[in-house]
């Protein structure tokens, strides 16, 4: 296996060109270190450290590393993160970044139950306790009967039976929830608006705000819109946006 594409440095053998890396443990190894350069190159996922740069296979979120530590990878071919020993994940940009998208789902959820229910979810999210961040989403209905709609928290329902939708005919609205640190004291500090139109007539403006329970004292991992439609239309909600904030 070669990795002279990236490492210029070659011993010249009577005349010949011979890479200059070597594979440690000998022959079983999966690790390849330069002996000219020092370049490393490691495992599966892997690491190559060289002279002035760094290459880095992209991959899925490790685990937590240990008290003390943190972990940097790349989990795309444009973000780099890092993640301490609580799972809280900071993503590391070039500046100043005041919001980071930490995740989104773009694929509508519909439902016509009678009863709350799961409608749009966007799971794999690490967003710290102390990390406040934005919701943002799309919400419509096909019919006159107004569903109502919700927010869970990790599995926590912290707002159900909202009317974000203008009543009266078919519409839709824009939705922003701001949810602030989930520390004692603040638990219920979750606050959002929307604007909705329907057809034929003018739309409105509402507002969001924790009304059936205490947001989760934990890391975030999943957001979830739920809707009840009244069991007499389709609720939807689509293009499903969380972005956390800077606290400095």
């Amino acid at each position: 296996m070669s990795f002279d594409e990236e490492c210029l440095h070659q011993y010249n053998w009577f005349g010949q060109p011979v890479s200059s890396w070597y594979r440690y443990p000998p022959v079983i190894g999966k690790m390849f270190i330069c002996g000219r350069c020092g370049a490393i190159h490691a495992g599966m996922h892997s690491v190559t450290a060289a002279g002035n740069y760094i290459d880095m296979t992209t991959a899925t979120a490790p685990g937590n590393p240990s008290a003390g530590l943190v972990r940097i990878y790349s989990d795309t071919s444009t973000t780099m993160q890092m993640k301490d020993e609580s799972g809280n994940v900071t993503a590391l940009v070039g500046g100043s970044s005041a919001m980071t998208l930490a995740g989104s789902q773009a694929t509508e959820g519909t439902t016509t139950s009678s009863s709350e229910t799961d409608l749009l979810s966007l799971g794999s999210l690490s967003i710290g306790v102390t990390i406040p961040f934005w919701i943002w989403f799309i919400l419509r209905a096909d019919a006159a009967a107004s569903p109502t709609f919700g927010l869970k928290l990790n599995a926590t329902q912290v707002t159900t039976a909202h009317n974000a939708l203008a009543g009266g005919a078919a519409g839709s609205s824009v939705n922003w929830i701001y949810v602030g640190p989930r520390i004692a004291g603040t638990l219920r500090a979750i606050v959002g608006i929307n604007g909705s139109g329907k057809s034929g007539a003018d739309g409105a403006t509402r507002r969001w705000s924790a009304s059936a329970a205490d947001m989760p004292t934990a890391t975030i991992t999943d957001v979830v819109i739920t809707a009840d439609s009244n069991g007499s239309e389709t609720a939807a909600a689509d293009e499903l946006r969380v972005y956390t904030l800077a606290t400095s």
